[in-house]
């Protein structure tokens, strides 16, 4: 008799890590349902929105253990893709128990780049606040999950391509596009290709994994600054060179909080690292450390990772 497919549940498919995501996990036989805070808000991806017998839904938030003892409940889930919730008191504590009381064995959590390789329990919340936090939700998850008969994988990706939307209005009023650390190098890592790794290990192809593996990187395949970023749309997308121009401190840390919805420490943390980047003096991107990185995208992608300028001729709707 043949297995069944795994029954996932994948959250926060509005956007378009977790929505893709769903669409790996799919391809790769697992079941999957959608768990989302509204139910009734579409995804990025049309087969999500148009086929709700292949992906059904159910409410569920996060930050409530309780809804999430439902979901799983409803879906049948054992296996679950999830984000990191800033706002939780316990660092999501509460939230994965919840998920492994109810039934779930085995968690991918979608990390960030910025956590350092080696020991999480010596990060300083005011050194780096990005990193401290992260790396505390993964140790959260780690004591949960981190048990004979469950199992987890964060998935740290980098700074996402999606970030460089941020300047849409400026570019489509044509005017000058104002930049903190213009300098500063990212790696611009498509949100598609984090989710495909993210649903490829949910769905259960676990022997992609390496012995041991609980930390998979996914990040671009080139660094570019963001004077560079910028002089890709404007090339691709509009056809002329963009005027840069440089903003102010606090302007900064409005613009960062606003635009990625983020609390104002990590705001000012992503500030500081910035300034830091473009005097490059940050570790986040050695070279043998981001080499590596790439490379362990790939072995999952099967495939080179998306350059940014091939990102942006997918996603043209996103600028214009």
């Amino acid at each position: 008799m043949a297995s069944q497919p795994p029954k996932v549940l994948i959250f926060g498919a509005t956007g378009k890590v977790a929505s893709s995501a769903a669409l790996a996990a799919h391809t790769h036989g697992a079941s999957v349902t959608l768990a989302l805070r509204n139910p009734l808000k579409p995804t990025p991806f049309a087969p999500l929105n148009t086929s709700p017998s292949v992906f059904p839904r159910v409410q569920a938030d996060l930050s409530i253990p309780s809804s999430l003892s439902a979901a799983v409940t409803t879906s049948g889930a054992t296996r679950a893709f999830v984000y990191v919730v800033y706002t939780t008191d316990d660092n999501m504590l509460s939230s994965f128990t919840a998920l492994r009381d109810a039934g779930v064995t085995f968690v991918v959590l979608l990390s960030s780049y910025a956590v350092p390789r080696g020991d999480l329990t010596s990060l300083d919340e005011e050194g780096d606040y990005i990193a401290w936090k992260h790396a505390q939700i993964e140790l959260a998850l780690g004591n949960v999950f981190g048990v004979e008969g469950c199992g987890y994988v964060a998935i740290r990706g980098g700074y996402f391509a999606t970030n460089a939307t941020l300047w849409r209005e400026e570019l489509k009023r044509g005017g000058e596009v104002k930049l903190w650390a213009g300098g500063a190098e990212f790696d611009w890592v498509p949100p598609e290709d984090v989710g495909e790794v993210a649903g490829v290990i949910v769905a259960g192809e676990e022997e992609v994994l390496r012995k041991g593996e609980v930390v998979v990187d996914v990040v671009g395949g080139e660094l570019l600054s963001q004077r560079e970023v910028l002089e890709v749309v404007g090339r691709e997308l509009f056809g002329r060179d963009v005027q840069v121009g440089e903003m102010k401190r606090e302007e900064a840390v409005r613009f960062f909080r606003e635009g990625l919805s983020i609390p104002e420490k990590s705001a000012r943390t992503l500030v500081e690292q910035q300034t830091e980047r473009e005097k490059g003096g940050d570790r986040l991107y050695g070279e043998v450390y981001f080499g590596e990185s790439v490379g362990m995208a790939e072995r999952f992608l099967g495939r080179p990772v998306m350059r940014f300028g091939e990102w942006v001729k997918k996603n043209k709707d996103m600028f214009l």
